[in-house]
């Protein structure tokens, strides 16, 4: 668990699931987050839920429900690489009705700084949607320099054209 400004993070365990699932249900979000698709179902949070179990049981993944006065208002995550132990691919998202209040940024920041502190990782890497704005947006504010397209595959094998940003922590 960790403490910004206004969120307290802390693991996801499978209590969380009607948080995740609250956070989760908007057309948009799910449909910019390669990991669920649209409508969104209690049966993905679950597994979103117990995804988050094994990876804090393997250290590969870290999945963080961020709360305000323990109202939830998105979600954290990081992935750690399994080739460099010191580079983790960073996600988030934010619950609509609180969207443009700078969670998304809070979150972003806390978590690499989490990152940095308790997981001794140097590289952060996020992709997104083409499309998505808004976390472009957040990624520059939050010091990630834009690194070119990718394709990833989402969760329903589909191909996405996404870009890719890089926030090395030795050199920013």
């Amino acid at each position: 668990m960790f403490q910004t400004k206004r969120l307290t993070l802390s693991i996801i365990t499978e209590n969380d699931k009607e948080h995740v699932f609250e956070t989760l249900n908007n057309e948009h979000t799910a449909n910019i987050i390669r990991f669920f698709t649209w409508p969104m179902t209690q049966d993905q949070a679950i597994l979103w839920c117990n995804k988050a179990k094994i990876g804090i049981n393997n250290k590969t993944e870290y999945f963080f429900i961020a709360k305000k006065k323990d109202k939830p208002v998105g979600c954290f995550g990081i992935h750690i690489d399994q080739e460099n132990k010191h580079r983790a691919e960073i996600g988030y998202w934010v619950s609509q009705n609180q969207q443009n209040k700078g969670f998304a940024t809070e979150m972003l920041q806390g978590g690499i700084n989490f990152g940095q502190t308790n997981l001794n990782l140097k590289e952060f890497y996020a992709t997104i949607a083409q499309n998505n704005e808004a976390s472009e947006h957040i990624l520059l504010k939050c010091g990630f320099i834009y690194k070119g397209d990718t394709e990833v595959i989402t969760v329903d094998k589909k191909q996405r054209s996404s870009k890719i940003f890089i926030k090395d922590t030795d050199r920013h």
